[in-house]
């Protein structure tokens, strides 16, 4: 049915009808679920991003979970109790990890996501192979802690890049691939750490330039912060997606404001 109505004619002081005025047509609502409902489309290197990421988070528990296999050896070499061992497994990297999350997500909404994460990984596997030349407990303290400093880049800037990457009805699907990371990684820091450490200690690090003179567990630590390396130029050569909303100066949130919010409603569930 129409929506057009047609109003009445104007009486003059004649008492004659003096025109029919024109009729007016009500614009027909939009069903907001319909809006919503419309399919979006999946922004150009989308797919290739949400598999890189995934591989990034992937390694990333193969750089953290790596020294659990490892530990007699680590522990012999750097003269460790088993109170400063439980340290570098726990603290020394959740020490940073956890509480620089917020300025973290800070930067990913000022700057270029992949830039920065990029740099992050570059960072954090650097930090991963200075976990496997350390020398000394302090060392290899110092290094875990770098580790977490810049592992703590990864979680905001990959939820961002996958939110503006994918639109509503797909982002299930696509943080569901990248959410495999953790369950992958744990799983193959054991499988191919083994891997590794039986290798080593079997001699095939014989005749090899540089890995010659490591040990069988620095072996093992500094492999995952090589792969590292690979997957920054990656992360440096794919595709940003747009932003999908671009942040106001109105709608902006200080570090401060941050921390206030967070203590104001720490109590609450």
């Amino acid at each position: 049915m129409s929506n057009t109505s047609f109003s009445a004619p104007v009486i003059g002081a004649d008492g004659a009808a003096s025109a029919l005025q024109p009729p007016v047509t009500k614009p027909a609502s939009t069903s907001s679920a319909a809006v919503l409902s419309s399919p979006g489309k999946v922004e150009k290197g989308g797919w290739s991003m949400i598999i890189i990421l995934t591989v990034v988070y992937i390694v990333s528990f193969l750089d953290r979970g790596a020294i659990s296999l490892i530990i007699g050896p680590m522990k012999e070499d750097l003269n460790a109790s088993d109170f400063e061992v439980s340290l570098l497994v726990g603290l020394s990297f959740m020490l940073l990890y956890t509480v620089l999350g917020i300025p973290a997500g800070y930067l990913v909404d000022k700057f270029r996501r992949k830039t920065l994460l990029g740099g992050a990984i570059v960072f954090w596997s650097g930090m991963q192979v200075a976990c496997g030349l350390s020398s000394s407990y302090i060392q290899m303290f110092l290094a875990r802690t770098g580790l977490g400093i810049g592992e703590a880049v990864l979680p905001p800037a990959a939820s961002s890049m996958i939110r503006d990457a994918f639109p509503l009805e797909r982002r299930g699907i696509a943080f569901s691939i990248y959410n495999m990371g953790p369950n992958l990684g744990s799983g193959l820091a054991l499988a191919l750490g083994g891997a590794l450490l039986a290798y080593a200690a079997g001699g095939g690090l014989e005749g090899l330039p540089f890995f010659s003179t490591l040990k069988p567990w620095q072996f093992v630590l500094i492999v995952p912060g090589l792969m590292g390396f690979v997957l920054a130029i990656l992360v440096f050569c794919m595709r940003e997606p747009k932003r999908r909303v671009t942040p106001t100066m109105q709608d902006a949130v200080s570090y401060g404001d941050a921390i206030r919010y967070a203590w104001k409603n720490r109590g609450r569930t």
